[in-house]
């Protein structure tokens, strides 16, 4: 990952696009049970922003917490003390209807004013 993206700010509206938390990672991460997984589709708010490098896999990683799940210090954060993040490429940003169709009609407006009026 190259680095934050613009809208991973704190407060700001994302929506979780992973539907699969396997298990494998719920291990490793979440060994006693105890935490709790952003649901596919579900509108969030982020709390904080989190960048590490993380050495082992010579990459920089850039978490988010949640406003609406709050998890305690599992295995996963233990080496920091920390609350585990969660990864920002399982997040995009919430776009209002609004402003998705006026993009997608700005995207198109100026070949309108050039077409040529047959009289």
């Amino acid at each position: 990952m190259s680095g934050i993206p613009a809208w991973a700010v704190r407060g700001a509206k994302c929506v979780c696009i992973v539907g699969d938390w396997s298990e494998t990672k719920r291990h490793v991460v979440d060994p006693e049970g105890l935490m709790s997984y952003p649901a596919k589709d579900a509108v969030y708010t982020i709390r904080e922003v989190r960048v590490r490098y993380v050495t082992e896999w010579n990459e920089l990683l850039v978490g988010i917490l949640l406003v609406e799940l709050v998890n305690p210090i599992a295995a996963g954060g233990s080496a920091t003390g920390e609350e585990p993040a969660w990864d920002i490429r399982s997040f995009r940003p919430l776009v209002s209807d609004a402003a998705e169709r006026e993009a997608d009609v700005g995207l198109f407006t100026h070949h309108l004013d050039k077409l040529p009026v047959d009289a």
